[in-house]
């Protein structure tokens, strides 16, 4: 594609006129031909959004991850890596996302922390409710699985019953009895 413009202004008025997937095309040659820092943060973030907009989750983790490189703040960062963690979760990459969360960890400070963990599960929990909808059972198995070790016992003894439901209805009788046992216990 074309590319004459040559700030970051006339990128954004011509990006703005255009639909979505042409406006992709034009800012990954945007980003491509113009070698500004401001023009590469604009177009990186503004194609992990359309992206994600697109349920496109690959194509928009990848962006973000190029956003983030253009970033000097840990405080920018630590934002953008959120947003990866939140993308790799909605797209179902679930282990990406807790490698993600465990280097997060360490940039963050201390009283972020507990926030970093209430997106996490906030996102997990957005996902689960997604898949009751479509009654995904099997990935509404994978979300809790991974939403539990997150959560602070009053929470998790309540998502450990769902769990116990879903592994019901899939017919994992040996799960279902474990945890049933496992529930028991922490009750008593």
């Amino acid at each position: 594609m074309q590319i004459n413009e040559k700030t970051l202004r006339e990128i954004q008025e011509k990006a703005g006129k255009m639909s979505d997937f042409l406006r992709m095309e034009y800012l990954e040659s945007a980003a491509e031909k113009i070698h500004e820092v401001d023009v590469h943060r604009f177009c990186y973030l503004e194609l992990s959004r359309l992206y994600e907009s697109r349920k496109m989750y690959s194509d928009a983790i990848k962006y973000v991850f190029k956003y983030q490189e253009t970033l000097i703040s840990q405080e920018e960062k630590n934002k953008a890596m959120m947003k990866e963690i939140e993308l790799l979760i909605r797209g179902g990459n679930y282990e990406k996302a807790d490698s993600l969360v465990r280097k997060l960890m360490e940039h963050v400070k201390e009283r972020e922390k507990f926030e970093v963990i209430r997106r996490v599960i906030e996102v997990y929990k957005q996902e689960a409710v997604r898949f009751e909808k479509e009654n995904s059972y099997s990935r509404q198995e994978k979300v809790y699985e991974k939403m539990i070790p997150y959560m602070q016992d009053p929470e998790k003894t309540e998502s450990r019953r769902r769990l116990l439901v879903i592994y019901k209805k899939l017919g994992k009788i040996r799960e279902s009895f474990e945890l049933e046992k496992s529930l028991e216990r922490n009750l008593v």
